[in-house]
């Protein structure tokens, strides 16, 4: 007699599986304890189910999911630490999936997410926002963008960059905590990543914006050597869609320039080998990108501004001061613990004062983090 999914998740819970050891060393002498290793090395347990394929190959393209096969003497595929390894276990009576945490996130589209930011320096993720949700940022940032204004410009001509206070839909989890964006975040800067800033870029219509120049929003992590693996994104979203449609000056990128020194972006750029594409976008999708990449704003032809907001995350050991969240006590005590994770760093304040136009992020800030830019 065949026992349901449930039975069989219960039984292996409890079923001890002996392994030998390796090298002289121990390993985990039961599928429980085992399941909880990994579920500290940030893993969640999705299911337990057996009579599936017999194992997994050692050339498992997908990372996320490590499983545990039956019969014995089948491989292990599993992805700790963002590596993939191979491990030789007997392991039986069970089969265990696991995937890298954020709740509800598809792990193939993060895991093609993450691979795309790795290759090109910068993916898109379609439809993450809601709709209500932008439309309330919207709202709440155009009295912003008016005192902003009224003090000088610091990223070009008709080109202002505001850090709205962390209150109301700026605070909002859906858009801080969103588990689709942290389940590519945290397979590129890792799950104890923070969250670093929080802003809003914004040319505004009617022609009066310019293109930038070519340039990296950081300079590198070690000078004079080769590009290290992604520490620092951004995410970027529309207040209003950037479509050809709109012709309200989308953000062009140059695929894999991530991975270049400054000095080789200049060389690059003065060989006319730089082809920049521009980024369409709709209210609701996010641009996820390597901040290294080389970028830069075109100009609004529109009617209208055309801001598009942008939170940062980066590795937990790199500190950003220029663009420092300051994070009001209210919103802190009523936070999930992921959020207070992400800003465990920030400044906590007893309460935010009123936007005065006057930002921090200028353009002396620009020019210290920025490692150069090329025109």
């Amino acid at each position: 007699m065949s026992q349901g999914p449930d039975a069989v998740a219960e039984s292996a819970s409890e079923k001890t599986v002996r392994a030998p050891s390796i090298f002289g060393l121990k390993v985990w002498d039961s599928v429980k304890e085992l399941t909880t290793a990994f579920t500290h090395r940030k893993f969640s347990i999705l299911k337990v189910v057996d009579n599936m394929q017999d194992c997994v190959e050692c050339g498992n393209s997908n990372p996320a999911k490590l499983r545990l096969s039956s019969p014995p003497s089948h491989r292990v595929c599993v992805n700790a630490t963002s590596r993939l390894m191979v491990l030789h276990r007997h392991v039986a009576a069970a089969r265990v999936q696991c995937v890298v945490s954020s709740d509800t996130q598809d792990p193939s589209e993060a895991d093609m997410a993450a691979a795309a930011v790795r290759r090109d320096g910068y993916t898109v993720l379609k439809g993450v926002l809601p709709r209500e949700l932008v439309d309330a940022l919207a709202k709440d940032f155009a009295p912003l963008l008016e005192k902003r204004m009224a003090h000088p410009t610091d990223r070009g001509p008709g080109r202002y960059y505001v850090t709205p206070p962390l209150t109301g839909p700026w605070a909002d989890e859906r858009l801080l905590c969103h588990p689709r964006i942290l389940a590519v975040v945290e397979r590129l800067v890792g799950r104890d990543c923070v969250l670093c800033q929080v802003g809003v870029d914004t040319p505004l219509g009617n022609g009066v914006s310019e293109y930038q120049t070519v340039h990296r929003d950081t300079g590198p992590l070690f000078p004079g050597a080769h590009e290290v693996p992604t520490f620092q994104l951004a995410v970027n979203f529309g207040l209003c869609d950037v479509t050809t449609q709109e012709n309200n000056g989308p953000t062009e990128m140059h695929k894999g320039s991530h991975l270049w020194s400054p000095e080789r972006g200049e060389v690059e750029l003065a060989a006319g080998r730089v082809m920049l594409e521009p980024v369409h976008t709709q209210m609701g999708d996010v641009v996820i990108r390597d901040v290294r990449g080389l970028h830069r704003g075109t100009p609004n032809n529109s009617a209208t501004p055309r801001p598009v907001g942008v939170l940062g995350y980066s590795s937990r050991w790199l500190r950003r001061p220029e663009v420092e969240i300051q994070v009001p006590r209210a919103v802190l005590d009523t936070a999930s613990p992921r959020l207070r994770e992400l800003v465990r760093f920030e400044p906590v304040v007893e309460k935010v004062g009123e936007y005065t136009g006057i930002e921090g992020y200028n353009e002396k800030a620009l020019n210290n983090t920025s490692g150069g830019s090329y025109r």
